[in-house]
């Protein structure tokens, strides 16, 4: 199916996949922040996400990234965009991800909300700086989800549990079969034991803390993202 995303300031992004015989169909997207507390949206037109009702079965696969200490340091709670720093290798890994055909979501627990210590506000304003970071670089995120609940909330939107996973995977047609899970922590790999996906630990942020359970549930270990992305496409 012939697919255009836009990203801001007049890019956009192509891609052209088949299904069916002989059959295309059209869908845009567009970036979209999806928060914990947003209900799952309607049935063909989600959340600016257009579905194709002739070929429901349409599908895309996708990277779940988790946010600090994969895609950038992680200071604690950030709040401003100006101290945002991508990690190294990062933007080109993301480019060459997208290229291969994966949508690229982002999914972040942010305690920091319930805490006081951060606004949305603030959050959204870090995410945009991330995506200027990464447009500078020609890479995109499709969507961002984060879970501002307290870690004894009892959400299903915080990470290890996989609550915002399933609701992008609906909302984006995602294939969970063939999407990966990409953290630093263990948390951030657990999601995708529910959503049959697979899994990687990248050792940079706190990855050396959980490399031996990581291992213990039989995933792989990278260095960092790009390494991660570059054994994904390998495969």
């Amino acid at each position: 199916a012939g697919a255009t995303r836009s990203h801001g300031a007049g890019r956009q992004h192509r891609a052209t996949r088949q299904h069916g015989p002989g059959r295309q169909c059209d869908r845009r997207r567009r970036r979209h922040r999806w928060h914990a507390t947003h209900a799952p949206p309607p049935d063909t037109t989600r959340h600016g996400y257009t579905r194709c009702v002739a070929c429901p079965t349409l599908v895309t696969p996708a990277l779940f990234l988790d946010r600090d200490g994969t895609l950038i340091e992680d200071p604690g709670y950030l709040s401003d965009p100006e101290m945002v720093r991508l990690l190294p290798g990062v933007a080109d890994a993301l480019v060459r991800a997208r290229d291969a055909g994966f949508l690229l979501v982002v999914v972040t627990n942010q305690s920091g909300i319930a805490r006081g210590l951060i606004t949305t506000q603030q959050l959204d304003a870090v995410h945009d700086r991330i995506g200027h970071l990464l447009a500078g670089h020609g890479a995109f995120i499709d969507a961002w989800a984060h879970c501002p609940h307290l870690p004894d909330a009892g959400c299903d939107c915080r990470k290890p549990l996989a609550g915002l996973h399933t609701a992008l995977a609906s909302a984006l047609d995602i294939d969970l079969s063939a999407s990966w899970c990409i953290g630093d922590r263990l948390s951030d790999l657990t999601p995708a034991q529910t959503l049959g996906s697979q899994a990687v630990l990248v050792m940079s942020g706190e990855g050396p803390t959980h490399r031996e359970a990581a291992e213990s549930l039989g995933s792989p270990v990278s260095p960092n993202l790009a390494a991660a992305i570059d054994d994904i496409l390998g495969r």
